[in-house]
């Protein structure tokens, strides 16, 4: 008997919201390896997904509430009147809102025999990595090594350095080299002393870090692919410390290559970064020039816009208007017999008279 609609089973590659529904027809998603591990740390996740999901303006709430609470060090448990005062600045429905939030996702726990709020392990975690990051984003991009370098160093300190933060570090040695490798081809004076400035800072870094994967590589609890992971950061950090020469020739050779302008004893490296010290280039020019109308700087665009204008004018100026010409009558013409028809009725007629003269 054939089954019903309602018995077929459900197949999560229909579900477009499924996690199957994103590989290809054949590929389960649990054979990847990554999938895996994503799953496995799904409470982590779902943390991260309760703080950080929907706008930013509703994200900063919630980690403004949760940061309060998780750094007051005067007390670990928290009753509502102590929250509502101490939180006295936001609305109650929206206080109301978050707390619901983070408490169904297992970032506050309810005290239900002391009715108190306590923030959870699991949430000062999330804080905590979020601190870290935050703090050496201030400095800009030369934390990001300070930030991966903490993390490995960390990891180290407590004996449990894995593979994927060292591949974190690799990647971004990497990167910073082809960085480096680019300005150095571009030939471009400001663009190599900036990557040179970045160079140096990444540089102390990367003596920083010389210390850590030499513990590393000594330490008998790290299995091969640490190990490898390891001479592969010290293989990429030599390249890098190794480009130092590479930014002197190529610095060199521009300076060669530099013209100067006249006695003034002024290059066209002084005069680039003169120009480049002003936003706005066409306000240099306000009342500099003793003008009536004020210098409009087009784009090419409108220049040929203008110039096809004015073309266009000049031309109907030469050709002048075009006019339609005046009325003129018909001339008269004659309705001239044609002489082959005349010819043709003479001819008619002789041969009507030989006929009536036979008769």
């Amino acid at each position: 008997m054939a089954s019903k609609p309602d018995d077929v089973p459900n197949d999560p590659s229909n579900d477009p919201d499924s996690l199957q529904a994103h590989f290809h027809a054949g590929i389960a998603a649990d054979d990847i390896e990554q999938v895996f591990h994503l799953k496995r740390a799904q409470p982590i996740l779902q943390a991260f997904t309760a703080l950080f999901h929907g706008g930013a303006d509703g994200v900063l709430v919630r980690l403004l509430v949760l940061r309060e609470l998780a750094f007051d060090s005067a007390t670990s448990a928290f009753t509502r009147a102590d929250i509502n005062l101490k939180l006295a600045y936001l609305l109650p429905e929206s206080l109301e809102t978050v707390l619901v939030r983070l408490r169904s996702h297992a970032l506050l726990a309810w005290d239900t025999q002391g009715a108190v709020y306590r923030v959870t392990p699991m949430a000062r975690n999330v804080l905590s990595a979020l601190d870290t990051l935050l703090s050496v984003g201030q400095d800009g991009d030369d934390a990001e090594m300070g930030f991966l370098l903490s993390q490995v160093a960390g990891a180290q300190a407590v004996g449990g350095v894995t593979v994927e933060q060292l591949k974190h570090l690799l990647g971004r040695l990497v990167e910073l080299t082809e960085e480096f490798r680019d300005a150095i081809a571009s030939g471009s004076e400001f663009r190599l002393r900036a990557a040179q400035a970045k160079w140096h800072l990444a540089c102390d870094w990367v003596e920083k870090g010389s210390q850590i994967l030499r513990a590393i590589t000594s330490s008998e609890q790290a299995d091969g692919a640490t190990h490898q992971a390891a001479q592969a950061i010290g293989r990429a950090q030599s390249a890098l410390l190794n480009m130092q020469g590479m930014f002197s020739r190529a610095l060199n050779q521009i300076e060669r290559q530099r013209v100067h302008l006249g006695q003034s004893g002024l290059s066209t490296t002084d005069v680039q970064r003169w120009l480049l010290a002003h936003a706005d280039l066409s306000s240099l020019a306000t009342g500099a020039i003793d003008r009536p109308l004020v210098p409009l700087f087009g784009t090419p665009a409108e220049m040929i816009d203008v110039a096809e204008t004015e073309l266009l004018a000049e031309r109907h100026t030469l050709v002048g208007e075009a006019r339609l010409p005046a009325g003129q009558d018909a001339p008269r013409t004659v309705d001239h017999v044609p002489a082959m028809q005349v010819e043709l009725d003479d001819w008619l007629v002789r041969l009507s008279d030989f006929a009536n003269l036979g008769n």
